[in-house]
């Protein structure tokens, strides 16, 4: 996997000479000069380090393979950091938290992380998503495809399916109309590739340019609904796409609805405040006032059944979360915000570790197109 093999091109009359890291496909002509679109992979896990060892398996071993892969640490507190050096040291960028910040802060650190350390894109996952073999090549087909109808698109996602083979996180078919007044999403239907309007991070591929305009997922949200804001946020534009050949597992601690009513587990009843305030505010953000007030009632008919039966404490955090829902209004947070004191990271010695390594991807003598675009962002000075 680490094996450094030698690429020669010539581009506008100069022999180009490349070292890279990894069996890459991703090198391409373009325009005169030659790209690297490199892909790094940003996994966040937190206690769960046999889920964390399968998915490192699957990522390592895609038929497209990783340029890098950051694993971000949520302040995990079983050995999972000492078995990342042990087992993967050599092979992954370990990004340790000083802090659990949620679902949404931790993916926040590594979309920064990522971005100012030079990924082109950016694959994202939760350490339970089990990436078929050739999820990240039919993804970088799909990619190939749209950019040739020049189609621009803010996201990739694979489908994504639980163990016993049930359908989980659905993604929202984006109903556009086009020129003709009528719906446009089965335009590449023949390619297994449909236009959404919202995902989650279950192996979904996000693009330097997204990262640029959108920024990172809101910090505050902290769990539940987080990357679905983001994506929502990001189709407004344009739509993503869902393609139906790039294919995930999502082996969830839980299966079956994430329901309070049958919860047990006391942190995780905690938990659905934010469930509530961040369903309330997505609602009130992205969808219709009537789509919004209905929210609104069925959360209250989920309170008032708590309440009939017996079960307060469940009610009053919903009440808190209905509450919060209907003022919440948390700020998106750019990708190249400077890391600082008040964040749970050192990114100066996170940057300075792996920063000799990403320098061993490319090594460039000519062409100062590929080498502006390429090697100063993945050696960028702090």
């Amino acid at each position: 996997m680490n094996d450094v093999c030698e690429r020669t091109s010539v581009v506008g009359g100069r022999v180009i000479l490349a070292y890279i890291l990894l069996p890459h496909r991703n090198a391409f002509e373009n325009g005169g000069g030659l790209y690297m679109t490199s892909v790094c992979c940003m996994i966040l896990t937190y206690n769960r380090k046999e889920l964390l060892s399968q998915c490192l398996t699957a990522v390592a071993s895609q038929t497209h393979p990783c340029d890098r892969i950051i694993v971000v640490n949520n302040a995990s507190v079983d050995d999972t950091e000492e078995f990342l050096e042990r087992e993967w040291g050599d092979r992954v960028e370990i990004l340790t938290l000083s802090r659990n910040i949620g679902a949404a802060g931790g993916y926040a650190m590594g979309i920064r992380a990522g971005y100012q350390s030079g990924a082109e894109l950016l694959w994202v996952m939760d350490d339970d998503v089990i990436p078929d073999a050739e999820a990240l090549e039919k993804l970088m087909d799909a990619r190939r495809f749209l950019q040739a109808q020049q189609e621009p698109f803010p996201y990739l996602c694979s489908v994504i399916r639980t163990s016993n083979g049930l359908m989980t996180n659905t993604t929202g078919i984006d109903l556009r109309f086009n020129e003709i007044w009528d719906y446009n999403w089965p335009k590449y239907l023949d390619r297994s590739i449909v236009p959404i309007n919202r995902a989650t991070f279950c192996a979904t591929l996000l693009p330097r340019e997204t990262l640029r305009d959108y920024g990172t997922l809101i910090s505050e949200m902290f769990i539940w609904g987080d990357d679905v804001e983001y994506t929502l946020r990001a189709s407004k534009a344009a739509p993503g796409y869902l393609v139906g050949e790039s294919k995930a597992l999502h082996l969830r601690k839980i299966e079956g609805d994430l329901s309070i009513f049958n919860e047990t587990d006391p942190v995780r009843i905690g938990y659905h405040y934010f469930r509530v305030r961040n369903g309330l505010f997505i609602a009130r953000t992205f969808h219709s006032r009537q789509e919004f007030f209905a929210e609104v009632r069925l959360n209250l008919k989920r309170t008032l059944h708590l309440l009939a039966k017996g079960q307060l404490h469940k009610a009053q955090i919903m009440a808190r979360g209905i509450w919060a829902g209907l003022f919440y209004a948390p700020k998106p947070q750019s990708a190249d915000k400077p890391f600082g004191k008040d964040d749970p990271v050192d990114f100066e010695a996170f940057n300075a570790r792996y920063r000799e390594r990403r320098l061993k991807y490319v090594k460039s003598v000519s062409s100062p197109s590929f080498n502006d675009n390429v090697r100063e962002r993945v050696a960028r000075p702090l």
